[in-house]
């Protein structure tokens, strides 16, 4: 099986936009995560799978924003 790849220039401006918006959602859906997980303290079972999720959020934000300065110094 044969796969064709097409590749396009894009502008470094776009790319950055793209990035910037998707940090936002991280950021948005950590700070949902973080309130919820204030709210199941009683729940231990969901405290623990609400840590879980703020942990993979956070990385993800951290990798994305070294992502975006990787990308600004080329």
């Amino acid at each position: 099986m044969s796969q064709k790849l097409k590749v396009e220039m894009v502008k470094k401006g776009d790319v950055l936009f793209y990035l910037e918006s998707k940090i936002s959602l991280f950021e948005n859906l950590l700070s949902n995560d973080e309130k919820s997980q204030v709210d199941f303290m009683h729940n231990e079972t969901l405290k623990e799978w609400y840590d879980g999720r703020i942990t993979a959020r956070t990385l993800d934000i951290d990798i994305l924003k070294e992502l975006r300065i990787l990308i600004n110094n080329l």
